[in-house]
């Protein structure tokens, strides 16, 4: 049984670091990109090819009120798609409107990652 805990609990700290890790990449300047439902933040990779969005902060504070309220059955962040619009926003905000999203992932809930190709 212990060591049973022991590996999922190694398991769970290397998900873990490796998400920080990604997001410790990332610029300490924020963008604050103003969307319908939101205003997003962004911090840009320094390959200048990704960046990480986050919803505001009174976003994640209302999502996790409301999870507490519900016992995590109810999420309202917004959806990926709409973090995703958000990078894209912020590319064409920062003269790089011909990269285009090749792919994304939640680098730890409720960062997303989004990677371009601007060649």
């Amino acid at each position: 049984m212990r060591n049973a805990l022991a590996i999922i609990s190694s398991i769970a700290l290397t998900a873990c670091s490796q998400s920080m890790g990604a997001q410790m990449e990332y610029t300490n300047k924020v963008h604050h990109v103003q969307m319908a439902d939101d205003t997003y933040r962004v911090y840009d990779h320094p390959s200048g090819d990704r960046v990480m969005v986050s919803p505001s902060m009174g976003k994640i504070a209302g999502a996790a009120t409301t999870a507490s309220w519900t016992l995590g059955t109810v999420n309202t962040l917004s959806p990926t798609e709409a973090r995703i619009a958000a990078a894209q926003q912020h590319m064409n905000q920062t003269g790089r409107s011909h990269c285009k999203p090749i792919s994304s992932n939640e680098l730890m809930k409720p960062n997303v990652q989004v990677i371009f190709d601007c060649g």
